[in-house]
């Protein structure tokens, strides 16, 4: 989770320096207020937006990552700074990294969803964490999904039955239009003496 957010300089933001709780954060306010230059801010300290801070840094634990290449281990705290001059200047655990790697490693922290683009909220992923969430802080919510889940695979089941008896039946009915059109046929060649028997074997045959 993150426990501190540290900005300077950042737009309409001289200075921001925020301590994070757990659970879930809300940020709300008035048209205007700054919410989304904040957002871009965070998001700038993962790598995902442009940085337009003259500092910038966020702390993060409980991730359970382990990457040797910046020899992190599960549990290790993780601090991502940004500084820009000329430039801007990532930091990992005060290894330098460049913006592209600093975004792909930020694939493991964060998932950011928003509303120009919603198939993420489509997506199974997105449904199995919060499922993972709700299984730690309800008791009762394990054992609900596992019914939910027996049922819903039920359903599936009768659902594929459903449409298999469906298409049978459509083919059934094409078969006896095709049937009733042929025997049609067949009277109206108005068989003669010796046609007979061998239409009518043609015709109990269709």
């Amino acid at each position: 989770m993150i426990n501190r957010i540290y900005l300077k300089d950042f737009l309409s933001f001289r200075e921001v320096d925020l301590e994070i709780k757990k659970g879930l954060v809300v940020f709300t306010g008035p048209s205007g207020a700054g919410k989304s230059v904040l957002m871009q801010s965070i998001l700038s300290l993962f790598g995902i937006s442009d940085s337009k801070a003259s500092l910038g840094e966020i702390a993060i634990s409980n991730l359970n990552i382990v990457d040797d290449s910046f020899d992190i281990e599960a549990d290790d705290d993780i601090i991502i700074k940004q500084i820009k001059k000329d430039k801007s200047r990532y930091f990992l655990n005060s290894q330098s990294i460049s913006k592209k790697n600093l975004n792909q490693f930020s694939k493991k922290l964060i998932k950011h969803l928003h509303l120009k683009d919603t198939s993420d909220f489509d997506s199974p992923k997105l449904i199995d964490f919060l499922d993972s969430l709700c299984i730690k802080k309800f008791d009762d919510f394990k054992n609900l999904k596992n019914d939910f889940d027996d049922s819903y695979c039920k359903l599936q089941k009768i659902k594929e039955e459903l449409k298999k008896i469906n298409e049978d039946e459509s083919k059934l009915e094409d078969l006896k239009e095709f049937a009733k059109f042929e025997i049609e046929k067949i009277s109206s060649l108005n068989p003669q003496i010796g046609e007979y028997e061998e239409l009518n074997d043609i015709k109990k045959k269709l």
